[in-house]
């Protein structure tokens, strides 16, 4: 059985392939990337605070944050609808997808924290925005094995 963590991202790569975009998982983008691309990499995952729950008393709580990438290429006119049209497919497709719900459990949750663009001048340009999320699941050390 795959931990958690890696049953997360792996659906996320999944989720990824039916947006229309080329993805890649834990490198950079490349010259042979088709554009529009998201690029996923497994990010930091961290424990919880309970506040000053005793010890085994409540399940141990953690908390991952991939980075995501969002790539695309365009007329300066379009570019910003260009990715936020993207932005917003791998919003729903996220935070709707019944695997990653069953994956963080009835006691985690999925967030949107935010995003981060950064283009570049010229008529034709580049575009590319990170796009933060935070997946909190049970960290459970029978799933380990």
């Amino acid at each position: 059985m795959l931990d958690r963590r890696e049953a997360i991202l792996a659906q996320l790569e999944v989720i990824f392939g039916t947006l229309g975009a080329s993805v890649g998982r834990n490198r950079g983008p490349n010259s042979e990337d088709a554009l529009p691309a998201i690029i996923l990499h497994d990010g930091v995952e961290q424990a919880e605070d309970l506040h000053g729950a005793p010890r085994g008393s409540v399940v141990d709580m953690v908390k991952m944050e991939p980075q995501i990438f969002v790539l695309v290429t365009g007329p300066a006119k379009a570019i910003g609808t260009t990715i936020n049209a993207l932005r917003a497919s791998l919003l729903h497709a996220v935070l709707t997808d019944a695997t990653l719900k069953a994956a963080i459990t009835s006691n985690g949750q999925i967030r949107y924290v935010g995003c981060t663009l950064t283009t570049e001048a010229g008529e034709g340009r580049e575009a590319d925005m990170e796009i933060k999320l935070s997946f909190q699941y049970p960290f459970l050390i029978s799933e380990l094995q």
